[in-house]
């Protein structure tokens, strides 16, 4: 009797626990801020890149832009380093940027305005 017992005192000791680690895990997410995604100055890249008509096509390659250009010579790569451009390849009718977590969504949008 006394081993029964002892059994269902451990497992109410054990789902207790189990409820009291899960509430403190529910009150630690729930307190933790949440992080707004900052928005993308599409303006900015678009100038930099020697403006819209000077975009042909453009496709996300994991953190890399690729993007097919009218005229190589209109590229501001000052202004691409100060957006957070990691580094600039230029190639006479394309360039190649490596940009990070954001160039799909960069080439979402610039492929949005092209289109138009």
């Amino acid at each position: 009797m006394i081993s029964l017992v002892s059994n269902y005192l451990y497992w109410y000791i054990g789902v207790s626990l189990g409820v009291v680690i899960l509430l403190v895990l529910i009150i630690i997410f729930i307190k933790r801020p949440i992080k707004k995604k900052a928005a993308i100055p599409i303006d900015a890249y678009l100038r930099a890149l020697g403006g819209i008509n000077n975009i042909v096509g453009v496709r996300a390659s994991g953190s890399r832009l690729s993007l097919n250009i009218e005229n190589g010579q209109l590229i501001d790569t000052e202004e691409l380093k100060k957006l957070g451009v990691g580094s600039t390849v230029i190639m006479s009718q394309k360039v190649i940027l490596l940009i990070g977590q954001e160039a799909s969504s960069i080439a979402h949008l610039i492929d949005g305005l092209i289109k138009k």
